[in-house]
């Protein structure tokens, strides 16, 4: 079975690294600094997903320079750095990290939205606007 394509954007911790190398042909930054602009999108071409961090702007070039990405999987508390419209157009999907990965979680298994109580309340309002399974939000409770 062939292996994805997935580049990793900056060095993330080894358990993740391990874990995506069982399947995956990984290929990371290998500076410890953010990617500049030209190196991003030289480096997502070609790929079937990639790892990004905050300081990575995934925007709508970025999305078309990544012809045929299958996604985008965010290192992160949020998704500031992340074109949710670009993304929704091209239907291109996306990951984050849950605000924290400790407290169980009220959502449907396999998707990405968990804020935790302390979540600012600009989190807290993005995660009630992601969407579920079915097309509604991915957890009613979340404070609007």
């Amino acid at each position: 079975m062939k292996k994805f394509n997935v580049y990793v954007t900056r060095l993330i911790p080894v358990e993740g690294l391990t874990l995506l190398r069982e399947t995956c042909n990984v290929e990371i930054n290998p500076e410890d600094r953010p990617l500049t602009r030209e190196e991003l999108l030289k480096n997502v071409k070609g790929r079937d997903g990639v790892i990004t961090l905050l300081t990575d702007r995934i925007d709508g070039e970025v999305m078309d320079t990544a012809q045929g990405v299958k996604g985008f999987a965010n290192y992160a508390v949020g998704f500031d750095n992340l074109d949710v419209k670009a993304a929704t157009a091209r239907k291109i999907p996306f990951q984050t990290r849950p605000a924290c990965s400790r407290l169980p979680r009220r959502r449907w298994p396999g998707h990405s939205c968990s804020p935790s109580p302390g979540a600012s309340s600009s989190r807290r309002r993005s995660c009630a606007r992601a969407p579920g399974p079915d097309g509604g939000p991915c957890n009613s409770s979340a404070e609007t």
